[in-house]
């Protein structure tokens, strides 16, 4: 029998705003959706940034090249696709393993109970908290390594971030995210 939740999972995800589960994915699933990723940073690759292009590498696809990558500064994903309520879950399925010096994702437990908070955007950016009160010299996280095949399953209010990839590894995951079905993205109207 494969992965299963326990109340264990459910606990902490309730209080921490994350929980992994371990092996969710089998080797042979990971070779498979890691086979296919392969092919979009191929045909996607980016030949004057760091990353690849598309309209959906910064929302669905994550990959940082060894010992390259940038880091992303702390936030919420809360701002990339705003929702009318809190049950909306991000999972990240890992297609490498993810150690601390591949910039594993690291998070601040508990803080999705703060809701969504203010961002810094613009043209010039992805969202990111104030780095004047979150950073991570002056805010504590907690590192969420992972192997391939694991998924961290967290709130999109968990407020969270990642280093550079210091590894001579790929690091590469995909994002899927999961909402209460009543739930519907902020400034929609249901007349249209």
């Amino acid at each position: 029998m494969g992965f299963q939740f326990s109340d264990a999972h459910t606990d902490q995800y309730r209080r921490d705003g994350y929980c992994k589960a371990e092996g969710l994915f089998s080797p042979n699933e990971v070779k498979e959706l890691g086979a296919e990723m392969n092919w979009i940073i191929e045909e996607w690759w980016g030949e004057e940034s760091i990353g690849w292009r598309g309209p959906w590498r910064d929302h669905y696809l994550h990959g940082k090249p060894p010992e390259r990558g940038t880091p992303f500064p702390m936030h919420q994903d809360y701002p990339f696709y705003p929702h009318d309520g809190p049950d909306f879950v991000d999972c990240l399925v890992h297609l490498d393993d993810a150690p601390l010096e591949s910039g594993c994702l690291r998070v601040v437990p508990g803080s999705h109970t703060q809701g969504p908070l203010d961002h810094i955007e613009g043209d010039h950016t992805r969202p990111y908290l104030p780095p004047d009160q979150y950073h991570p010299d002056i805010t504590e996280t907690v590192p969420v390594p992972a192997k391939a095949g694991d998924v961290i399953f967290f709130s999109y209010y968990l407020i969270h971030w990642s280093d550079l990839n210091h590894s001579d590894q790929w690091r590469r995951s995909v994002r899927i995210g999961f909402h209460n079905a009543a739930m519907l993205p902020v400034g929609h109207d249901p007349q249209t």
